[in-house]
């Protein structure tokens, strides 16, 4: 159990390198390969950690890797050296007879092929596959509504589904939808830093108010759009309306990921780009108050109020078009200038 707590945790500061490494400058900031294919040929080396997402990987022999390889999907085959661990999430991890990993081998939910002649300095640690044991008690008898007299209400019919979904799976889930709201948060950043911002400003000076007007809106919007739902002809309305609110939602609790970010990013004296900085602020924020969410009865109450002062921070900004309250916003990410 230590062994495998420590291979976790060392996949989840692995992936968190992500965002940096989308944004890297050189090679001594490591590789990312988003769903491609890359080949490190014999006799070059890579400085820095290699991550590779849904993509096809190959470190032929006698090239090297100065650092971690880190594998979410795809494939990655080492025939080569890797000074450092090995991590795999998903995905099928390949090592060549002449392969060398000075540190741990790490999967989780993936498959690890390991020729004769391989050699792993440390640990080879197995996550095993993510398995979903459940139980599904299904009555003998089902009544049929064409059997039942006339008045019983014919699907009103218990039917007991109930699924008990490991630890593993549920860490499992969290951290990928960590991870989806990380990736995201870099997209909207590159192309709305100066409403991030605004929206950012808005819920750390003014969070109570951000937070009740959060609470209202998410209280009041929903019966709205089912009011609307019911008139068949505003349908659209709603289904428009639904969208605008989820979008409001998702685009205040970036913000504030983003501004977490950047206090993490002060504290660990790192120099990040703005859009790692909002990738890692979200991952955190999402990961940490999801695992407080199993706390029985009062574990919700966190995302809850995180989620409200973000809504509550967008309406105040109309989607962070203006600054709402004084001028004394921080200098916003320049924007080009047309000729």
């Amino acid at each position: 159990m230590k062994t495998l707590l420590r291979s976790a945790l060392l996949a989840c500061v692995l992936l968190l390198m992500l965002p940096g490494l989308a944004l890297a400058d050189g090679p001594e900031d490591g590789k990312l390969i988003f769903g491609g294919t890359f080949v490190l040929a014999q006799g070059e080396t890579l400085n820095g950690d290699l991550v590779v997402v849904g993509g096809t990987v190959t470190v032929e022999e006698g090239a090297q890797v100065n650092g971690n390889v880190a594998l979410v999907g795809g494939s990655v085959t080492i025939d080569g050296t890797v000074n450092g661990d090995a991590v795999a999430v998903g995905g099928t991890l390949s090592l060549g007879p002449k392969s060398v990993v000075t540190r741990d081998v790490s999967t989780f939910g993936a498959m690890l092929n390991r020729a004769e002649g391989s050699q792993v300095a440390g640990q080879v640690i197995s996550g095993g596959g993510f398995q979903v044991p459940f139980t599904l008690p299904v009555p003998t008898t089902v009544p049929q509504p064409w059997n039942l007299p006339f008045g019983t209400q014919a699907w009103n019919v218990p039917f007991a589904w109930r699924f008990d979904t490991s630890p593993l799976l549920n860490g499992a889930s969290i951290f990928l939808r960590s991870l989806g709201l990380a990736a995201l948060a870099v997209l909207v950043v590159i192309f709305w830093p100066g409403q991030v911002a605004r929206v950012a400003y808005a819920s750390l000076r003014h969070a109570p108010l951000s937070g009740a007007l959060g609470l209202l809106t998410g209280v009041v919007a929903p019966g709205l759009l089912i009011l609307l739902a019911i008139t068949l002809c505003l349908i659209p309305v709603a289904a428009l309306g639904a969208v605008l609110l989820v979008a409001a939602i998702v685009f205040g609790w970036i913000a504030i990921g983003a501004e977490v970010g950047n206090r993490l990013a002060e504290v660990l004296k790192w120099k990040l780009h703005p859009a790692a900085a909002a990738a890692l602020g979200t991952f955190v924020l999402t990961l940490v108050l999801a695992f407080i969410g199993i706390v029985p009865c009062v574990g919700w109450l966190g995302s809850a109020i995180v989620g409200a002062i973000g809504l509550g921070a967008v309406v105040l900004t109309r989607f962070g078009a203006r600054t709402y309250g004084d001028a004394a916003l921080p200098a916003l990410p320049a924007q080009p200038v047309s000729a």
